[in-house]
């Protein structure tokens, strides 16, 4: 079958990481990146099982924003200059401080290849997580959502104070990345955690022992469910963050969609198809055979009894598009959802979410979301359930108390958690799909300690250290690796 050049773009080999000329190329309803190492050859990857839904969805790219501050200067070009440099094309949307590479299990899909045995320790201290906090509200000014990561967070010896500084007046809101094992049975923690108000963002791939006897290496179902129980019990804000692995657990989704739409305090759902940047024993990976966002959205569309559509999902504009695709659903009055697109068009719902990593939390997005809603108010009965949703407009107007009074992110946030459900679909690049005109538009960055921003999977791929060798940390730097690049 005869393959059209799409485009052109800078990829990198599977086996060494250096940087090549790359094409996008679409081969019937696929679209493909080839590559070629003069020493390992040509290289042939998967970006999108779908070309239309690829194509359509470059469509909804929106300018991003810049940082108050740049860390690094364009010296050699990009991605060596990372950090960010201002051939950077957006701005902080979610920072990932990994704390520690403490972690209590050896996940055989590890995207950071942390666990027991390898590395251990590597705290970050309470002077480098404040330095980190200063970079970031340097470069942002006031930040929406952190996530403290890892390794396993929970196991820093200093998680509490590490907490309490992050509640600082210009971070509205600290999540945690964790598998769960030491909240299941550490109550004052996780009574800690809550009543800090942390998001707890838990990794769940399912309701099935043996999908994590593959994906994280044991069975730890019962301490999953533990968890949920214990959530369920003090009403806390609870995020599921699901890996999603071809022939592993795609029959699962079903099940968790079920959960996330029975249980309120469960607040969004994420779903990441596998990545294949740090271990692949733990799932079947071929390059050519993996699952992308297309797919993952007619899965969950299909498992949703009906809840869901494939239309129901937008990408995140301030990304590229082939990094996430999400939707927004309101609760109603009776207990029943609807997707945010079906209410407005989807330019204003890319309108509404770009460059944000939450909606309706400044008074400008907010705004837009008010005159959405004042439309509908006015449809005469044209948008689906139209009453139901009236109602429901109603409510959340008086509670965030918007008419006569200063706007409140915080009380739009507190409103928007008990209102709004959300469903993400977030694909990391590994070494076999990497495209630089990608990773220049990321907006999930990794902050680090000597003041760079790294763009998440520019990092895992390009800089991050690895066990046995690689990484800046080894003096193999992306630059010693890379040869020369390009600005973007």
């Amino acid at each position: 079958m005869n393959a059209e050049l799409l485009a052109t773009t800078r990829g990198v080999c599977p086996v060494c990481r250096k940087l090549l000329p790359a094409s996008i190329l679409q081969q019937g309803r696929e679209i493909r990146l080839e590559r070629t190492c003069p020493e390992h050859g040509r290289s042939l990857s998967l970006l999108s099982s779908d070309a239309d839904h690829y194509l359509k969805s470059l469509s909804t790219i929106k300018p991003g924003t810049v940082p108050l501050e740049f860390s690094t200067r364009v010296r050699e070009g990009c991605p060596q200059d990372c950090g960010l440099c201002p051939s950077h094309e957006q701005h902080t949307c979610m920072p990932i401080i990994e704390i520690t590479e403490r972690c209590d299990l050896d996940c055989p899909i590890c995207l950071v290849d942390s666990g027991r045995g390898r590395r251990r320790g590597g705290d970050l201290s309470l002077a480098e997580v404040g330095t980190i906090l200063d970079t970031l509200v340097r470069a942002e000014g006031t930040l929406e959502l952190i996530n403290l990561s890892g390794g396993e967070p929970t196991l820093h010896p200093e998680i509490r104070d590490i907490v309490r500084l992050c509640g600082r007046p210009e971070i509205l809101r600290t999540s945690i990345s964790t598998n769960g094992l030491s909240l299941a049975e550490d109550d004052a923690l996780l009574g800690f955690l809550v009543d800090h108000n942390v998001l707890v963002s838990l990794q769940f791939d399912g309701f099935s022992g043996d999908v994590y006897r593959r994906l994280r290496g044991a069975d730890i179902l019962s301490a999953k469910e533990k968890l949920l129980r214990k959530m369920e019990q003090r009403k806390a804000p609870l995020s599921l963050v699901v890996t999603v692995a071809k022939n592993v657990n795609e029959g699962e989704i079903g099940r968790i969609l079920d959960y996330f739409f029975r249980h309120d305090h469960v607040v969004s759902l994420m779903f990441q198809p596998l990545s294949g940047s740090g271990r692949r024993a733990g799932a079947p990976f071929d390059p050519l055979e993996r699952l992308t966002i297309p797919d993952v959205v007619r899965m969950i569309a299909e498992a949703s009894a009906g809840r869901l559509k494939s239309g129901d999902f937008t990408p995140l504009p301030c990304s590229h598009p082939a990094c996430f695709a999400l939707t927004y659903l309101l609760r109603l009055e009776d207990g029943d959802f609807i997707p945010l697109p079906r209410l407005v068009s989807v330019e204003t719902c890319l309108d509404i979410i770009q460059n944000r990593s939450l909606p309706g939390l400044e008074g400008g997005s907010f705004a837009k979301i008010k005159d959405c809603l004042y439309e509908i108010w006015s449809s005469s009965g044209a948008a689906p359930d139209s009453k139901k949703i009236l109602a429901t407009v109603r409510n959340m107007m008086q509670e965030i108390g918007a008419a006569g009074r200063e706007f409140s992110p915080r009380a739009a946030l507190a409103v928007g958690e008990r209102r709004i459900k959300s469903i993400f679909i977030h694909h990391f690049m590994d070494e076999d799909n990497f495209d630089l005109a990608r990773a220049v538009r990321c907006c999930s960055h990794y902050p680090l300690p000597d003041g760079r921003l790294m763009p998440a999977c520019t990092y895992n791929i390009l800089y991050r250290p690895r066990p046995g060798g690689g990484g800046p940390s080894e003096k193999s730097t992306a630059a010693d690796k890379l040869g020369t690049g390009e600005r973007t």
